[in-house]
C-alpha cells in the first residue's frame, strides 16, 4: 500500500512540475460534433462554454453549459423512425493539464444533467492537446465520448433504450 501511495504522489508531483499555468479565472468555448456508437445514436453537433478557476498549475475546476443537437433513430419491427432534438446540459468540469510550453496534453471530464430538454445524465470524458498562442489565449483539440441520457424511451429492435452515446471531436479556444 505504501508503494502505491508513493508512486501516486510521485506521478502527481511530476504533473505539477511540468504544468506552469497561472492561477485564476479561465474560460473555454468549444464547437464540436460526433458520430453515434450506441444503438440508435446517429450524430450530434454542439457548442459549449465553461468558466472556472485554475486552482493549481495543472488543475482547472469549473462549470458550463452546452447546446447539442442530437440525432437518433428508433428501429421497430415495421421500420425505422429518425428523430432529433436539442439538449442543453449544465455540467461541472475538471481538467488536468499534463505539460507546459506551446503544446501540452490534457485530460478533461465533464459531468452533469440536462434539466431543460432531454432530462438525463450528461457525461463527457476527453483527451486532447492544447496550443498556447500566448499566456492568456490558446486553442484546444480533443477527442472523447459524449453520453446523453433521455427522459423519453426509444426502441431499438424491440428493446427500450434511455441513453445515446457518441464519439466526439471538439475544437475550441481558451482565455
Amino acid at each position: 500500500m505504501k508503494k502505491v501511495f508513493f508512486i501516486a504522489c510521485l506521478l502527481l508531483g511530476s504533473v505539477a512540475t511540468f504544468a506552469q499555468r497561472d492561477l485564476g479565472y479561465r474560460g473555454f468555448v468549444d464547437l464540436g460534433g460526433g458520430i453515434g456508437i450506441t444503438p440508435g445514436s446517429r450524430f450530434m453537433v454542439g457548442l459549449s462554454t465553461v468558466h472556472g478557476y485554475q486552482a493549481a498549475p495543472f488543475l482547472f475546476v469549473g462549470a458550463g453549459i452546452a447546446a447539442n443537437d442530437i440525432a437518433w433513430k428508433s428501429k421497430w419491427r415495421y421500420g425505422e423512425t429518425k428523430n432529433d432534438g436539442i439538449v442543453a446540459p449544465v455540467f461541472g468540469d475538471i481538467r488536468l493539464d499534463m505539460g507546459a510550453g506551446k503544446f501540452s496534453p490534457f485530460v478533461d471530464l465533464r459531468g452533469g444533467y440536462d434539466f431543460i430538454c432531454g432530462n438525463g445524465i450528461y457525461l463527457n470524458p476527453s483527451i486532447g492537446i492544447h496550443y498556447a498562442k500566448s499566456d492568456n489565449f490558446g486553442f484546444n483539440l480533443s477527442v472523447g465520448y459524449d453520453h446523453q441520457g433521455t427522459k423519453d424511451n426509444f426502441y431499438w429492435d424491440g428493446k427500450e433504450k434511455k441513453s445515446l452515446g457518441y464519439i466526439s471531436m471538439k475544437f475550441g479556444i481558451d482565455f
